[in-house]
């Protein structure tokens, strides 16, 4: 039987991806994972105490996973990375000269996502995992084989196709004709198989794409799950990538983008940071509500040997002793009645503070600070995120014009970067300028250590003149205005 083995750094860092993941879709997905996984001790709660299999000990594991809450900094901090990423829109390719790119940039994948809602997904992903794939892809029918270039020429185009960390199962970078490539590549895909005589259920299975690159071209292999789980190979054979005219492809037609840049070897996990504490976090909380609500609730006292005796008849008979208003106890002279409340246990409180520091200092947003932090620390988060969120930038934006360049190989278009190019936002802050920076500028274009046009540029750069403000207009008209051209050396 065929089978697909992971990269054996894949399976390092899958449980990781899945972690973040996890934690970034919130609170009920941890606690759905932990009610599937008791058996094992849980994945992210400690669970105790899971060999007594009784039904009154699944109550209360159940019970203490229900209990943990979740403060979702990490949510929000991909959040505010993201508005930041995306406070200005991408610069799309232009339509100009190509008859593709109007398909590409309305449909990108083929099922009517747009290429800037796609890059924002794209986005999502290298922030949280560190690792996200594009494909050039040519429309493939249900049974994963390629369309033919008859059905190019009719209307089909080339997609740019989203991969998660997690579907990229292998690769291997080898040497064609002297360069270091990409040789081989397994993409996992999923797909549905409808069954039943109603023709509406449908079972899920995998699809693996494999491709090869050789000094003869590229090639793509497509092995499906059969009827009993083995892998078929679509067709029986592989098929050949190719350019107009069955030109052969020098490259497989993918990119890796990742945090750090876009080699094939994986990137260090952004948010992972943030998540690891965020984690340690809802565990603390889990210790709190079960602390809560067996150890700080009010406990009656009573003092009477016939109380006792009939408390204890009351257990022999399986009935319960009430309390409370509305339920009298009756004691005899002597017998005496309190409640007992024990001291707040507040060590799980400290933790969850100190968790709390440790969470402001990576930039995230507190219960209880709200983020509010020094003007210092401020600036030391504002300058690492921006400095984080370029690299990301200057890789997805590499990332995309690799992918519509080989879109434009495969329909035999030509490609021009002056026009066609995409590029992600890097302007993540707004420049300001005090009252003091002013001044040096000022009079540094009075003492004509620098020109009119730099201090003009400056001038916009922290908004003291509107972005939008032609700088050669506004000269001419101030030139106008005065009677004279300007001359700050007279």
């Amino acid at each position: 039987m065929l089978e697909i083995t992971p990269n054996a750094a894949y399976n390092k860092y899958l449980r990781r991806w899945e972690t973040v993941d996890d934690v970034v879709d919130g609170e009920p997905r941890l606690k759905e994972v932990d009610l599937d996984n008791i058996s094992i001790g849980g994945i992210y709660l400690r669970l105790i105490n899971t060999d007594d299999k009784s039904s009154e000990n699944v109550k209360n594991i159940k019970a203490y996973i229900k209990s943990a809450s979740l403060f979702n900094v990490s949510s929000v901090k991909l959040s505010d990375l993201m508005h930041l990423l995306f406070r200005k829109a991408p610069k799309l390719p232009e339509i100009e000269g190509s008859s593709l790119l109007g398909d590409l940039l309305s449909s990108v994948d083929g099922s009517g996502l747009s290429m800037e809602q796609q890059s924002q997904s794209v986005a999502i992903g290298v922030i949280k995992n560190g690792r996200r794939g594009l494909l050039t892809d040519m429309p493939r029918n249900d049974d994963g084989s390629v369309k033919t270039r008859a059905d190019v020429k009719n209307g089909f185009r080339p997609m740019i196709k989203e991969y998660s960390a997690a579907s990229i199962i292998d690769w291997y970078d080898g040497v064609i004709n002297g360069a270091n490539k990409l040789t081989m590549l397994v993409l996992l895909e999923y797909f549905d198989v409808f069954i039943g005589g109603m023709g509406i259920e449908r079972d899920t299975k995998k699809r693996y794409l494999v491709y090869k690159l050789t000094t003869d071209g590229v090639t793509l292999e497509v092995y499906s799950e059969g009827e009993d789980e083995g892998l078929v190979l679509t067709d029986g054979k592989a098929v050949a990538i190719t350019g107009p005219q069955g030109v052969k492809l020098d490259r497989i037609p993918f990119s890796f983008i990742g945090s750090r840049n876009n080699s094939s070897t994986i990137d260090s996990i952004p948010l992972e940071p943030m998540v690891m504490q965020n984690l340690d976090h809802y565990r603390q909380s889990g210790n709190i509500g079960e602390s809560t609500d067996k150890i700080t609730a009010v406990q009656p006292v009573v003092a009477s040997d016939r109380f006792l005796q009939a408390t204890q008849n009351a257990v022999d008979s399986t009935s319960t002793v009430e309390t409370g208003a509305g339920e009298m106890l009756a004691l005899e002279s002597g017998g005496t009645f309190n409640y007992v409340s024990p001291s707040a246990n507040l060590m799980a409180i400290t933790v969850q503070k100190n968790i709390e520091e440790r969470i402001a200092a990576l930039g995230g947003k507190t219960p209880n600070s709200n983020g509010v932090k020094t003007a210092e620390e401020a600036r030391i988060n504002r300058a690492s995120e921006a400095s984080d969120l370029s690299v990301i930038s200057a890789n997805i934006t590499n990332g995309y014009n690799e992918r519509i360049k080989d879109a434009f190989l495969m329909t035999g278009e030509t490609y021009d970067e002056k026009i066609h190019d995409f590029k992600l936002n890097d302007v993540f802050f707004d420049n300001y300028a005090d009252a003091s920076m002013a001044k040096v500028m000022l009079d540094k274009l009075l003492a004509e250590k620098i020109s009119k046009s730099v201090y003009d540029d400056w001038m916009k750069s922290v908004k003291l003149i509107d972005e939008k403000v032609d700088l050669e207009l506004m000269n001419e008209a101030i030139a106008n205005e005065s009677g004279a051209p300007l001359g700050f050396g007279d």
